[in-house]
């Protein structure tokens, strides 16, 4: 995938642990990945003068068997392996009142995920922070 990028998603489900989702609703979460990704194609364009093929996306959600709890612990296990393979990682987070906002350095998922991200990604790169409502100026006339 030479010219591509490959981001780790660390997120917060939503819902209860009876009816969990990766997104709410109003798929905020995949309108923030979706501008992000408009947004890193420009700036990888104006710092390397290169375009970027393409941006791509590894969520546990869909990484991860959900339904078979043998193959789910072997991809919870591979966990290590997936955020190495990834060029970066963006923390999908909530804003202002939202729920799902609350407490996400708190759970255990979330700071594993943050710490294997420093762990195992190139030259120590910190995630990008990435509010469920963000949109880059540069979009907002869109």
């Amino acid at each position: 995938m030479e010219n591509s990028f490959v981001f780790f998603v660390s997120h917060r489900w939503f819902g209860t642990r009876k009816a969990v989702a990766p997104d709410d609703a109003n798929n905020s979460k995949a309108k923030s990945l979706f501008n992000f990704a408009k947004w890193f194609e420009a700036y990888w364009h104006a710092k390397y003068q290169r375009k970027l093929r393409k941006v791509y996306y590894w969520m546990d959600y869909f990484g991860i068997d959900q339904v078979d709890s043998e193959k789910r612990i072997n991809g919870i296990n591979a966990l290590p392996l997936y955020i190495s393979a990834c060029s970066g990682t963006v923390e999908v987070m909530g804003v202002g009142d939202q729920s799902h906002n609350h407490g996400y350095y708190t759970r255990a998922w979330c700071l594993l995920e943050t710490v294997l991200a420093f762990r195992f990604q190139l030259a120590g790169a910190a995630p990008f922070i990435l509010p469920t409502d963000w949109k880059p100026k540069e979009l907002e006339e869109e």
